[in-house]
């Protein structure tokens, strides 16, 4: 079985967890590093972004680790839906995966919006 090797490229520190190992932090920017994951049976890993900029809800999503998916597009998206609070929103990341010293997965987002303002924004698509 490969190592796993989980990258974040987020500009927020993402919780993962499942696949045979314990709850993990992966801060921004940072990797972790996980033994022998057992891909054969396509498990999946669920990712959490916590109460993002002190907002009263959670980001979740989970990604599938099917390696013939990956070899067939390397590069993925994984569905973050809120939990928490009286909204219900969704954001998409990115997820690309190659296999160096293990599987790494690299999870990143092209456009990140941060609020500096101290008010909130909304954002609203066409």
């Amino acid at each position: 079985s490969p190592a796993l090797i989980i990258c974040n490229r987020l500009p927020v520190t993402l919780r993962i967890s499942g696949i045979g190992f314990q709850s993990s932090e992966i801060e921004a920017g940072a990797r972790e590093h996980f033994d022998h994951i057992d891909t054969k049976s396509d498990p999946t890993i669920t990712l959490r972004i916590n109460e993002y900029h002190g907002l009263d809800y959670d980001w979740n999503g989970e990604l599938s680790i099917s390696l013939k998916k990956f070899q067939e597009n390397p590069l993925q998206t994984v569905t973050m839906n809120t939990t928490g609070g009286n909204v219900s929103n969704k954001v998409n990341l990115g997820v690309m995966v190659k296999m160096e010293d293990g599987l790494m997965i690299t999870v990143f987002c092209n456009y990140w919006m941060v609020n500096c303002t101290g008010k909130p924004l909304r954002y609203q698509g066409n």
